[in-house]
C-alpha cells in the first residue's frame, strides 16, 4: 500500500493556522507554514519507511529529517521570505505598482 492517512494530521494543520491567526499572522503565511510542514512531514514519515528492514540505515535517515526540520524552523524564524510572498501584501497607499 503506497498511499496512508493519519486522522489527526488535518485537524493539527488547521490548529496550527488557527493559533498562527490568532498570533497575528496573515492568512497566507499561516497556510504556507501549514503546508510547508505538511509536506516535509510526509516526506520525513515516507522516505525513511522504505529502510525499515535496516535498524541503522532507517535511523540515520530519521535523524537528517528531524535535522531538516530544525533547519526549516530556524530559517523561519530569522523571518526569511520568499519574493512570491509579496504578492499577498497590500499595496501601500499611492502605490500603484508592484516594481
Amino acid at each position: 500500500m503506497l498511499t496512508f492517512y493519519r486522522e489527526t494530521l488535518g485537524s493539527s494543520l488547521n490548529l496550527g493556522i488557527d493559533v498562527l491567526r490568532a498570533l497575528g499572522f496573515r492568512a497566507h503565511q499561516a497556510h504556507r507554514a501549514a503546508q510547508l510542514f505538511k509536506e516535509h512531514d510526509e516526506k520525513s514519515v515516507r522516505d525513511p519507511a522504505q529502510f525499515l528492514e535496516n535498524d541503522d540505515v532507517y535511523f540515520n535517515e530519521a535523524r537528517r529529517h528531524i535535522e531538516a526540520f530544525d533547519r526549516m524552523f530556524a530559517s523561519d524564524a530569522t523571518g526569511h521570505r520568499s519574493e512570491s510572498d509579496r504578492g499577498w501584501e497590500p499595496l501601500p497607499p499611492g502605490n500603484a505598482s508592484r516594481g
